[in-house]
């Protein structure tokens, strides 16, 4: 087995460390090593999980242990760059190597309460989130830009820039998930120039609770509509790109009965193109 080199990031500090091929574990081989079982929900008259066979057999574990590191506090979020190095977002805010921060010039910005990362190609994103911006930055931790909220008639007024997840597509295309946006994600050009918000869900209404709506706009009264809740959809809590460049969300528990469209996969204009 060949040695594998680990970057280990925390909210605030990245390391590097050399995982040998002693502290490597074994694979599992077989379904029967798999030391869990796995189930499916049933829907019905009562919602229930049904046991299944695992679809994955467990072929290694990576545990602070055997990377040599202190225990993982909370992992926020993990991704691989193309050479299959390792990065680990954990909410730990403790140092744990020389990146103790992002290089301003003099100045180490911190990104404490970071809750997404991306690579892409030398470049490393970071969501940093209770800060309002992502920080691109080079593998040893020196700034190249910053991306912010952008100014443009789009944005709604009032719209709450939290950062949770950034990826980019093969042409350097930059898609923003921001905590509490119902409007998709927000789409960067390689030059950083806002585009237009991407691939938002879309609230789905059968046809009693359209006729219902129609029968509130002809008879409510003015303040009995001001005062209504509006049915929003649901926002994107991750997103990845695949080989293509096609983009793949993932939106949380939501309370209908039946989920649908958990996972999508989006095509260039945004629409869903997974059956």
């Amino acid at each position: 087995m060949k040695k594998a080199l680990v970057k280990l990031m925390t909210a605030g500090m990245l390391t590097c460390i050399l995982v040998s091929p002693a502290s490597a574990a074994s694979p599992a081989g077989d379904s029967a090593g798999i030391p869990y079982t796995s189930y499916n929900y049933y829907y019905g008259d009562v919602t229930k999980p049904a046991e299944i066979n695992a679809f994955y057999d467990v072929e290694t574990v990576l545990t602070a242990a055997r990377a040599g590191v202190e225990p993982f506090q909370e992992i926020n979020d993990i991704c691989t760059d193309s050479g299959g190095t390792l990065y680990i977002l954990d909410g730990d805010y403790r140092l744990r190597g020389e990146f103790s921060g992002v290089k301003d010039g003099d100045e180490i910005l911190s990104f404490s309460g970071a809750r997404g990362i991306y690579v892409f190609g030398e470049s490393l994103y970071i969501a940093d989130t209770e800060h309002a911006r992502v920080l691109v930055c080079d593998t040893s931790g020196t700034l190249m830009r910053t991306i912010l909220l952008p100014d443009s008639p789009l944005i709604p007024e009032g719209f709450l820039y939290r950062p949770i997840k950034v990826a980019v597509d093969a042409s350097g295309y930059v898609y923003v998930l921001s905590d509490g946006s119902y409007y998709g994600a927000i789409l960067y050009s390689p030059e950083q120039e806002f585009l237009s918000f991407y691939g938002a869900n879309s609230v789905k209404n059968t046809i009693t609770q359209a006729l219902a709506k129609l029968w509130k706009k002809l008879t409510a009264t003015n303040d009995r509509l001001a005062n209504s809740a509006s049915r929003l959809p649901y926002q994107f809590t991750d997103l990845y790109v695949d080989t293509d460049s096609f983009i793949y969300t993932a939106t949380g528990k939501t309370p209908d009965s039946v989920q649908a469209g958990q996972i999508r996969r989006l095509s260039p204009g945004g629409k869903n193109v997974l059956e």
